[in-house]
């Protein structure tokens, strides 16, 4: 009869579905109601949370649903807060916990049927983090909270670190207490038999994953999964959690492997045909990766994630017409891809196409003001339209809206340079440099800066340091070697590295570039050598663009005179450069952003 009555409780809270939890509520019940035939009411000792106390036995018999069990946990937590002799605050704790706990289940599954959005999704894992650390706090546990709470903290804004530790409490747990097939009825004395918490080998395997997913070092987090697909092979999401952990760590052909295998007994399923197909692409295997694409086409149309892969692997075969139509299918069945948006942006960007990659940009900053890729493309866009003011109004704005980017800062100190601000362009690569010292990027151009206001000491110093860094770039090592060779300061000067130095550039460049064997010619001067300064300076003259062929014509007139050079630019000089480089303006400094910032 007990039994009869409690299952039909058990019967309103449909959401919860753990064979352990309806055993622990079972239990919880019981105990509740034959506390109450063997101890009624009127009997109990007084005391001043005692009214709350049999207010939530009450409730907790009788009650049905989500709010009646909310009540009981609020006249429980009142009820020993107000105070409770010492038999009742061990059983008001002994519920409290029970109740916290199936709150707790009923919240997380909740959480996973997808009923419920963002807002509300954060609010109930607040509480059912809440519940279960309480129910942790308690003596002997139920060991699948630890689950529970290691799944909820896992989640992105959560606590890795005590996710991972939850983890291994919860799975040392279950290797060291296997449960057991007898059960020892121990009624006598009123005492109810207790069945063994099982901890079945899927919940085990779903930690593993779970733990695999967390762990620092790759060795244990692929032994992780390998154990939980062995414990659980017949579980498609850990077989596919072990190939996403190879995919991430870049081992794509292990992870094609892996996936192949999953469909050979799992042809028919999509998402994995198409996580093959990604994984090809991965593998630059275009031709494979669409034949997979194709194929997901023709079982089931329209599908937008085969279009935006086909798109990519256009994109990646310099198809760029193609992917174009491939991005826009996208586009016209989810008008909100923002990424996809901005994909077509970078393309007509690239076509030449500044209206319709405007239109794209601006689209994306309607739907996402703050839209920190849509800020520097639209940026590059009108910087590459001789709108650099424009642009450096732009990315102010875009470093209002998320000042801690150093990626942002580091454009906008590129948009001064190119705008003859040098003075603001140093703050702006200094402010990088700050928060990244290593830049090698913001190094360089921060000394190109000090140049172009003729502070020579300080740009030696940045070059100095970006060599020390990177000794591949022909852009700096002429530039150093330049310095070097024509700073007016002697203390700057150092003719024997300057040739060192114009010599890798000219090697770099093959020998073709007139302005490099400009500076090597430059570089011999100053160290008196002025036969190899006029070897070098005509063969300049002779590979020299046609714009460069009067400088250097002058140059080579000064070391037939015996005179080596000297240079101090100044912002005016910078201007006339750059308006004589309008036409077409230099970018690739701003597309280098990302990875300079990540140096």
């Amino acid at each position: 009869m007990l039994a009869d009555f409690t299952e039909g409780l058990l019967a309103s809270f449909s959401l919860v579905s753990s064979e352990m939890i309806r055993r622990s509520i079972l239990a919880s019940l019981a105990v509740a109601f034959v506390s109450l035939l063997l101890f009624p009411i009127p009997c109990f000792a007084e005391g001043p949370g005692q009214h709350d106390f049999d207010e939530a036995l009450r409730t907790r018999i009788t009650g049905e649903g989500m709010r009646d069990l909310n009540g009981v946990i609020e006249l429980l937590q009142s009820a020993l807060d107000k105070g409770l002799d010492m038999e009742n605050t061990e059983f008001a704790e002994t519920m409290l916990s029970s109740a916290q706990y199936e709150r707790a289940t009923v919240l997380v599954k909740l959480l996973g049927s997808g009923r419920v959005n963002p807002q509300q999704s954060r609010q109930l894992a607040r509480m059912a983090i809440s519940d279960l650390r309480t129910v942790l706090a308690y003596d002997d546990p139920p060991k699948e909270a630890r689950l529970m709470l290691g799944k909820l903290l896992a989640n992105p804004g959560g606590d890795p670190a005590e996710a991972r530790r939850l983890l291994d409490k919860f799975l040392k747990s279950a290797e060291i207490d296997e449960p057991t097939t007898e059960q020892v009825d121990s009624s006598e004395g009123g005492n109810l038999p207790e069945e063994p918490e099982v901890i079945t080998d899927s919940m085990k395997a779903e930690a593993l994953a779970l733990r695999g997913s967390l762990q620092r070092d790759p060795g244990k987090a692929m032994a992780d999964f390998d154990a939980a697909v062995k414990l659980d092979p017949d579980n498609l999401n850990f077989g596919v959690a072990r190939a996403t952990f190879l995919r991430t760590q870049k081992r794509y052909q292990e992870s094609l492997d892996a996936v192949e295998q999953l469909l050979e007994e799992h042809k028919e399923n999509i998402p994995l045909q198409i996580f093959q197909g990604e994984v090809l692409r991965r593998l630059d295997k275009n031709e494979e990766a669409l034949a997979v694409f194709d194929a997901i086409d023709e079982q089931k149309s329209d599908l937008a994630l085969v279009y935006q892969n086909r798109g990519e692997i256009y994109r990646q075969m310099n198809d760029l017409d193609e992917a174009l139509r491939q991005y826009s299918k996208v586009i016209e069945l989810q008008p909100n891809s923002l990424f996809t948006l901005i994909q077509r942006a970078e393309i007509y960007f690239s076509q030449g196409k500044s209206d319709e990659a405007m239109a794209d940009v601006d689209a994306v900053l309607e739907k996402s003001p703050n839209q920190t890729t849509a800020f520097r493309l639209k940026a590059e866009i009108l910087a590459n339209n001789r709108q650099v003011d424009e642009a450096i109004d732009i990315i102010q704005q875009a470093i209002a809206a998320s000042p801690n980017q150093p990626e942002l800062k580091m454009q906008l100190a590129n948009y001064f340079y190119l705008s003859a601000k040098p003075k603001q362009a140093i703050e702006a690569y200094t402010e990088v440099l700050q928060a990244f010292p290593e830049n090698y990027l913001a190094l360089r151009s921060r000394g190109d800066a000090h140049l172009n206001l003729g502070d020579h000491a300080s740009a030696v110093v940045d070059f100095q340091k970006a060599y020390e860094l990177r000794q591949d770039d022909s852009f700096l090592l002429n530039n150093y070697a330049w310095l070097l060779a024509t700073s007016p300061d002697e203390e700057v000067r150092n003719g024997k590295l300057a040739i060192e130095l114009a010599t890798k550039a000219c090697e770099i460049e093959e020998y073709k570039a007139g302005h490099i064997l400009s500076t090597l010619a430059a570089a011999y001067a100053e160290t008196g050598d002025f036969e190899k300064a006029k070897e070098w300076s005509n063969k300049a003259i002779e590979v020299g663009k046609p714009e460069q062929l009067e400088e250097l014509k002058k140059e080579l007139e000064k070391y037939k005179q015996n005179q080596p050079m000297r240079e101090r630019q100044t912002v005016e000089q910078l201007k006339e450069q750059l308006e004589e480089a309008a036409k077409t303006i230099e970018t690739e400094p701003v597309e280098s952003t990302d990875a300079a910032v990540a140096e």
